[in-house]
C-alpha cells in the first residue's frame, strides 16, 4: 500500500529532475547568463519563452525594470513585476509571486540587462611611468 502511495510523487520528482537538467544543458548551449520566468538573456539577445519557438530580440536599446505590487500584508498580491521597454516601440511584462529569491533573481536580471542593453566604451588611457631623479 504504502509504495501505490510513494510511486506516482518518485516519479513526478524524477520527471521534475530530469526537466531540470535538461533546461540547464539548453541554458549553457545558448550561453545565458541570466534567467527570470521565461525570460533568457545572452550577451547579445533576450530569449522570450521555451523550446525551438522561442522569440529572440537583440539587447541594444532594451531596458528592464523591476517593481513590486500589492502589499506585503497580502501575501496573493504581493507580485514582482518585471518589465521590458524598447522592444520594437512596445514592452511588455511578467509576473511572479514575491519571494526573497523571486526578488533577488529579477533585480539580478534587470541589472545585468540594462548593462548589456547599454555597453559603455570607456577609454583606456595609457600609464605613463616616471622614474624618481
Amino acid at each position: 500500500m504504502a509504495a501505490t502511495l510513494f510511486a506516482p510523487f518518485a516519479l513526478l520528482g524524477i520527471a521534475a529532475v530530469v526537466f531540470d537538467l535538461s533546461q540547464s544543458r539548453r541554458n549553457r548551449r545558448d550561453g545565458v547568463l541570466a534567467t527570470w520566468g521565461d525570460l533568457r538573456m545572452t550577451t547579445s539577445l533576450l530569449i522570450v519563452g521555451r523550446g525551438r519557438s522561442a522569440a529572440r530580440i537583440p539587447l541594444a536599446g532594451l531596458a528592464a525594470t523591476v517593481t513590486e505590487t500589492g502589499s506585503s500584508g497580502d501575501p496573493t498580491s504581493h507580485r514582482v513585476r518585471v518589465v521590458i521597454d524598447h522592444i520594437a516601440g512596445e514592452s511588455f511584462c511578467r509576473e511572479q509571486p514575491y519571494s526573497y529569491g523571486s526578488i533577488g533573481a529579477a533585480r539580478t536580471f534587470e541589472i545585468l540587462l540594462n548593462r548589456a542593453a547599454r555597453p559603455t566604451h570607456t577609454a583606456v588611457e595609457t600609464v605613463a611611468l616616471r622614474t624618481a631623479a
